[in-house]
Formats: C-alpha cells, sequence, structure tokens
C-alpha cells in the first residue's frame, strides 16, 4: 500500500514510518521542518515538508502521492507543557489538522485513514474499572480542561464524519501516555528523578495508562491495514499503573532516593495541566477491543519493560 503519513518526523511518526517501511508499503512521509527530512528518507520513505494548517497545501501534497492510506499523528506541544494554557497549540492542531488531513485524503481518493486521538477523551479521572472505547466523553470542571477533550472529540468527529458519508475508511486510535526507549519524555523523566526533582503528588495514588511507541506504531498500522470503517481503539499496554509505582520504578533502575511529595494544590497554582494529567485521579484505559478484533498484543506489555529496555539503552545509560 501506498501511506501518506502527516507529523512524520514526531515522536510516534518516526516509528510508524518505521513500521510502515518494514511490512513493505510505500511511504510518503511529511514533516513541518524541512532539516527533518533526511531521517526519514533514511527510514525508506519519501520526505516532503508540509504544514497541517495550510489545507491548500497539504491537499496538493497528498494528491501528488496519490496514496491508498493516509495516517495522521500530527502533534504539536509547547515543550513540556505545565498549565493549560500551554496545551493550546496541541488542541489547535488536533481540530485543524485532524480536519484538513482527512479532507485532503478524501480529495486524493484514498481508501484508508487512521487518525491519533488519546486516552484524555475520558477526562482525567476519577474511573475504578478500565474505560472501553462505548464509555462516553469527559465533561470536566475546568474549561481549559475542557478545550483539551473537545479538541479530541472534534478530531474523532472529522474523521467520522467523513467516513459515515462513504468518503473515506477511517479509524481513531486513543493513545496512552508514551513512553520507552525512544520515548523524549522518559529520557526527561529518567533525569528528573535521579536528581529528586519528580516528585510524587499526594500520594501517588493516580493511576494512568501508558504505551510504549513501537507497540503505538505496531498498533497504527494494524488498524491502516485491517480495521473496520469507523473503528476507535484504545492503544495502551496491559496494566494501568499507579504514579508511585512508576516513578519508583525509575527510581529502583537508576539507584535514585525514593521521589518527594507534594500536595496536589501546589501544582495546581503554577502547573495546572501537570497536576491535572499526573495529579489525581484514576484513569485506567483498557486495550481489549484491540486484542479482540486485529490480534495486536503489546511487546512491551507492563511499565516495567518499557522502563527496563530505556534503562539498558544507551539513552538510559547517560541519562540514569
Amino acid at each position: 500500500m501506498k501511506v501518506f503519513v502527516a507529523g512524520a518526523s514526531g515522536a510516534v511518526g518516526k516509528p510508524v514510518v518505521r513500521e510502515l517501511v518494514e511490512r513493505g508499503h510505500d511511504v510518503v512521509a511529511m514533516t513541518s521542518t524541512a532539516q527533518k527530512r533526511s531521517v526519514l528518507e533514511e527510514q525508506g520513505a519519501s520526505a516532503v515538508v508540509g504544514d497541517v494548517f495550510d489545507a491548500a497545501g497539504v491537499a496538493e501534497l497528498v494528491r501528488a502521492a496519490q496514496p491508498e492510506g493516509v495516517v495522521n499523528v500530527a502533534s504539536k506541544w509547547s515543550g513540556n507543557p505545565s498549565r493549560v494554557s500551554q496545551v493550546a497549540p496541541a488542541n489547535e492542531i488536533r481540530v485543524t489538522g485532524a480536519r484538513n488531513v482527512v479532507a485532503a485524503a478524501v480529495a486524493a481518493g484514498a481508501r484508508r485513514y487512521v487518525n491519533e486521538s488519546m486516552m484524555f477523551v475520558y477526562g482525567y479521572g476519577d474511573h475504578p474499572e478500565p474505560l472501553t472505547e462505548a464509555d462516553p466523553p469527559a465533561r470536566v470542571e475546568s474549561s481549559g480542561l475542557q478545550r483539551v477533550v473537545d479538541a479530541i472529540v472534534a478530531a474523532e468527529a472529522a474523521v467520522r464524519e467523513q467516513t459515515e458519508s462513504g468518503a473515506i475508511e477511517g479509524s481513531c486510535v486513543r493513545f496512552g501516555l508514551f513512553h520507552g526507549p525512544r520515548a523524549p519524555s522518559t529520557r526527561l523523566m529518567f533525569d528528573l528523578v535521579r536528581k529528586r526533582r519528580l516528585p510524587l503528588v499526594g500520594s501517588g495514588d493516580t493511576i494512568r495508562s501508558w504505551i510504549e511507541l513501537d507497540d503505538a506504531a505496531r498498533a497504527v498500522v494494524d488498524v491502516l491495514e485491517r480495521a473496520p470503517a469507523g473503528a476507535v481503539y484504545n492503544v495502551v499496554d496491559d496494566e494501568p499503573v499507579a504514579m508511585r509505582d512508576y516513578v519508583g520504578e525509575i527510581a529502583r533502575l537508576t539507584g535514585a532516593k525514593p521521589p518527594r511529595k507534594v500536595p496536589r494544590w501546589v501544582l495546581k497554582v503554577g502547573a495546572s495541566y501537570v497536576a491535572a494529567a499526573f495529579g489525581g485521579g484514576r484513569l485506567p484505559v483498557s486495550n481489549a477491543k484491540l486484542k479482540d478484533e486485529l490480534g495486536w498484543t503489546p511487546r512491551s506489555p507492563t511499565y516495567r519493560e518499557a522502563l527496563r529496555a530505556f534503562s539498558t539503552s544507551d539513552g538510559g545509560a547517560t541519562s540514569a
């Protein structure tokens, strides 16, 4: 299959390109940065430069590629956002980027389409049981956090509308938090834990679901190749984990002292998004549908394997 990938130089985009090439697909990889073209070409893709906010430009690039399938994993984060207001670029790329890329795919006559989504469509807690794709999008008290949820919903809606019209066979993948040997966020967390600069919020009982980047990429390609039109899948590993256990495992691997603790209200004052994402509530997510329907299985089934793989990689050796 010839596949056009938007966001190809991002954290999940690069492993998606790698996985597609390894499976024998012909890949046209779009990056917004000309300097990153060579990295994508070294992976075996044809690289182009474009901006998902430029509807006409993206439409022309996708038309020229003449793909059978299109994958949109474009994201835009302002460094490591600490406040909810700093997530605005990520919201914007979900709302506008998804609409532009799926429209370009339809205009180009592509048959298959996969769009990135994320588990925070379910909110930020509190859920005692693992969430499934049948659970509705969240309504949250914070207007800023609700904008995050609404942006995720808007991206999925853009795909669903084109799919229900019969214009394309679209699917969405709701990722957990990324980690593993290729994840910049894992490098940062190892460094912070080693320096005792990554505290636990409250008792550290916040529960989140994670996914190793290569496992995420395998899921994207599985969905592109085999998912029924209109499908939505949670892409997470097998074991939701409390932050005290997650950070504690990093401390064990690095030989660091146990993390300090801070009250949640301290983070809410100056780091409102960090407080929401990592500082409260239970958000366990189930991957059962992806396993049952497509036969996908994570090679890093829990956080332990993903963190251990990082700690034994060159990245782990330099940051731990």
